[in-house]
This record gives C-alpha cells, structure tokens and sequence, in this order.
C-alpha cells in the first residue's frame, strides 16, 4: 500500500521544490546548496531501512529524502542558465539550443544506463519477481 503514496511523493515533491529551492539556494549558493542537499537526502535514505517497520515514520523520511533530492534537480536548469551565460561572456555568443541537446542527452543517457544497471545487478543476483 505504501507504494501508492511513495510514488506521488516523488512528484510532488519536485512540485514543491520549484518554491522552496529558491530560497535555499539564494542563502547558501547553488553548488554549495545541492552538496548539502546531496548529503541530507543520503543521510535520509540511509534511515530507512532502521524504520522498516514504522510506515508512518518511514514514509515522513522518504518524503523529506525526496524534498532534499527534488532542490537539486531544480538547481539543474539554474546550472544550465548559468553556463549559457558564461559561454556567452566568454566567447560572444550564446549556444542555449546546443547547451539544452546536451544536456538532455545526458540525461537520457544517464537514465537508461543507471536503469540497465540495477537490471543486470538484480539479474545477477537471482532476482525473480
């Protein structure tokens, strides 16, 4: 049952992390903002698996886990504003087309490859669903 809130809670939280990264990261500066976030969110997740047995702590966890991850993918289209605009103040031209394609490239590349990975690690530990 508990993946029926699990799930939304990831959404959600990238839903309200458009309001509450700004904030955060106007006080501590991007990069080191996402480091904190980083290391809140690991320090979360490692939690979880002490409170197993308490859903209701459990999901409180995971959902603030995913608030402290979700600051940092909002970050990402801050970086990418950002790197547009020193491309431009040092070579007089400004390249968001191809910054946007790269980026979106290595994301999708990312995703497959990370997903491919926990398949052959599930695979080859005998997993069977």
């Amino acid at each position: 049952w508990m993946i029926g809130v699990m799930l939304p809670a990831v959404a959600g939280m990238l839903l309200l992390s458009a309001f509450v990264a700004p904030t955060i990261l106007a006080r501590t500066g991007i990069r080191n903002g996402c480091v904190a976030m980083l290391g809140i969110a690991a320090l979360l997740f490692a939690i979880l698996p002490l409170v197993e047995g308490q859903p209701t702590v459990f999901l409180a966890i995971y959902i603030a886990a995913c608030l402290a991850t979700s600051v940092t993918t909002t970050a990402a289209f801050a970086m990418i504003a950002e790197t547009v605009d020193y491309h431009e103040a040092q070579f007089g031209v400004r390249r968001e087309g191809l910054l946007s394609a790269g980026v979106s490239l290595a994301t999708k590349v990312g995703m497959a490859l990370g997903t491919a990975g926990i398949a052959f690690i599930l695979a080859g530990a005998g997993y069977d669903p």
